[in-house]
C-alpha cells in the first residue's frame, strides 16, 4: 500500500488533551502517521494503535524505535523536515536493533527514502509539497503567519 501519512497534519497536542491520554488510560486509535498514538503515549496512556494499511503501523514501529536512540535533531530532521542523508547509517547503526523482524524487514529495503525525502514519498506528501514550494513563492512569510497564529483553544 505504502505509507499515506508520514506527519500528522492535526495537533497531536490538541488531541491528547481532549482524549483524556492520562497514565493508565487504555486507548485505542488509528495509526495513521503515529502522532496522537505517540502524543498518548508519551502522556502515561496505555495506546493499541490499529490500521488497515500495514506500511502505516512500519512507520510508527520506526518513530518509536528510532525515539528511543536519536536525539532531538535527528528525529527532527527524520520526521518533520523527512530528509536527513545519514538516516541510513544512523538506522543501521542505532535504529534498526530497535524493531522487530518484521518492522526490519519493512524499513530495510525502504529506508532510503528518509535520505531523499520521506514526505514527498508518503501519499498526499508530495502534492503538498509542491503546494508549499508554490505558496512560499506566491506569498513570502506564509509559513511564519500561519505559526504564529494564536491558539484560540487557550
Amino acid at each position: 500500500m505504502g505509507i499515506v501519512f508520514a506527519r500528522a497534519w492535526e495537533d497531536d497536542r490538541l488531541d491528547a488533551r481532549l482524549l483524556h491520554g492520562e497514565p493508565g488510560d487504555r486507548v485505542l486509535v488509528v495509526a495513521a502517521a503515529g502522532d496522537t498514538a505517540l502524543a498518548l503515549a508519551a502522556a502515561g496512556a496505555r495506546v493499541t494503535a490499529v490500521d488497515l494499511n500495514p506500511d502505516q503501523l512500519a512507520l510508527v514501529a520506526l518513530k518509536v524505535a528510532a525515539a528511543r536512540v536519536l536525539d532531538a535533531g535527528a528525529l527532527y530532521r527524520w520526521f518533520e523536515v523527512g530528509r536527513d542523508p545519514g538516516a541510513a547509517l544512523a538506522y543501521r547503526d542505532l535504529v534498526r536493533p530497535c524493531l522487530g523482524e518484521a518492522d526490519r524487514a519493512w524499513w530495510d529495503g525502504r529506508i532510503g527514502i528518509l535520505a531523499t525525502g520521506l514526505h514527498e514519498h508518503a501519499g498526499v506528501g508530495g502534492p503538498f509539497a509542491r503546494l508549499g514550494r508554490v505558496a512560499r513563492f506566491a506569498v513570502p512569510g506564509l509559513a511564519r503567519q500561519i505559526e504564529t497564529v494564536s491558539d484560540s483553544g487557550s
